[in-house]
């Protein structure tokens, strides 16, 4: 049996030694042989790649029980160096264990500075952990450090840009975000792919919707389709392909505190605990069928309807609000569901995107018709699509977010740039 796995082996490029990525595929391949032959991993120590590669394939899966043992293997086999300390604190970010990620991650940058996935690493578990001062630090230190390649610089902005939104410094969000953009021009890197993006399913959509909303009326709550998700059922009669998630509201008697509760009681769903905390919106996960669903609860002031995104405290004046003409909910059946929905269709979805008749696949909600007022919050969202639509390539969606943001009368020459630059691909 060792035969077989040298053979196997020996058939990798002869560079697999600087990349990571011709091994982490051959690891992923040969899984079920390594997992076979352990007696020749743990001798082979001229070719340690292998079992830091395959830790990180375990570790990547969730397999904490299987990268804890090859870990000890790791340890056994060429000591507790950078390498091996870096493995546990990417085991520990794992296992949620940040303040040994944290301190393991401080000693590795002591010694070796200049490790770009060292720095990474370490944002990433502040991240994880809510620490959003240190990592604000640690992305702006990493930054100043040394001269990175541009996809590092890139990475290391697109995170100090994800501290500054999280923590409610939306005009240093924007400002960072126009850094990216510029950055982006000056070294023609606009199109970066991202491959794990799963496709928007309408079926299996359809399936979670239906779901959730079971779950919620079981608790007496009334949720109903919303935004995008309600657009494509009245319209269409089915949820529109190019969509990317399901939109879910719970009505003026309702609250979010109970939505909580449902799903604290299902683990087939986890709260998005990376967004800022917004008293009226949250963003789950369905697990199970791997679908976003963003909830939003409507308010009632001044003989008028509210939703978006209101935030707490001395952050309120920034809010994302729009506002609709008062409606109650009525039941209809869509695809052999029965589902709640306005019973003034028509009016709240011209009020909320004017011609919704016609289809638009480039659309874009962030502004919408309806929006009370341009707030940094709205602007700085706003960006960060900017740059996920560039990154996705999605050239289309990107001319159609700066053009809302020059309806708002933002005057960024970069804007104008960009556009004349992929206005003439379109």
């Amino acid at each position: 049996m060792h035969t077989s796995i040298q053979k196997h082996f020996e058939s990798l490029k002869h560079d697999y030694k600087t990349d990571y990525s011709v091994v982490y595929t051959w690891v992923k391949d040969h899984i079920d042989l390594l997992d076979k032959n352990h007696k020749w991993l743990f001798s082979n120590k001229s070719h340690p790649i292998i079992l830091e590669v395959l830790i990180i394939y375990l570790l990547n899966k969730n397999d904490l029980l299987q990268a804890s043992y090859y870990l000890y293997a790791f340890k056994k086999s060429i000591g507790d160096g950078v390498a091996f300390r870096l493995l546990c604190a990417s085991y520990s970010i794992k296992s949620n264990s940040y303040d040994t990620a944290y301190e393991l991650l401080i000693s590795v940058l002591k010694q070796a500075p200049q490790g770009s996935n060292t720095w990474l690493m370490l944002i990433e578990c502040c991240c994880k952990n809510k620490w959003l001062d240190r990592g604000i630090f640690f992305s702006k230190k990493a930054l100043t450090q040394q001269e990175w390649k541009p996809k590092t610089q890139l990475e290391l902005k697109t995170k100090l840009n994800n501290f500054y939104f999280t923590n409610y410094e939306f005009k240093k969000s924007i400002f960072t975000s126009q850094d990216i953009l510029q950055s982006f021009l000056d070294l023609d890197m606009f199109f970066i792919d991202d491959a794990d993006k799963l496709p928007f399913k309408p079926e299996v959509a359809m399936t979670a919707l239906g779901d959730f909303i079971a779950l919620c009326e079981a608790d007496e709550v009334k949720a109903f389709p919303i935004a995008g998700t309600l657009l494509g059922l009245h319209r269409d009669g089915a949820l529109m392909p190019y969509d990317k998630d399901i939109d879910i509201a719970i009505s003026t008697e309702d609250s979010m505190d109970i939505i909580k509760v449902i799903i604290e009681k299902n683990p087939r769903y986890s709260i998005d605990t990376d967004l800022i905390h917004i008293n009226t919106y949250m963003s789950i996960y369905d697990k199970k069928l791997l679908v976003t669903i963003d909830i939003l609860k409507f308010w009632e002031e001044d003989g008028k309807f509210y939703y978006g995104w209101q935030l707490p405290g001395k952050y309120e004046k920034e809010s994302r609000l729009l506002t609709f003409t008062p409606f109650h909910l009525v039941k209809r059946k869509f695809k052999e569901q029965e589902l709640y929905t306005p019973n003034n269709c028509d009016l709240f979805l011209s009020e909320l995107y004017g011609n919704w008749k016609i289809p638009d696949p480039y659309y874009y909600s962030v502004l919408a018709n309806n929006l009370q007022k341009i707030t940094s919050l709205s602007e700085a969202i706003s960006y960060r699509f900017l740059i996920a639509s560039l990154r996705h390539k999605k050239e289309k969606k990107a001319i159609t977010i700066i053009n809302a943001l020059q309806h708002w009368e933002n005057k960024d020459p970069l804007l104008v740039e960009i556009k004349k630059k992929y206005e003439t691909k379109i």
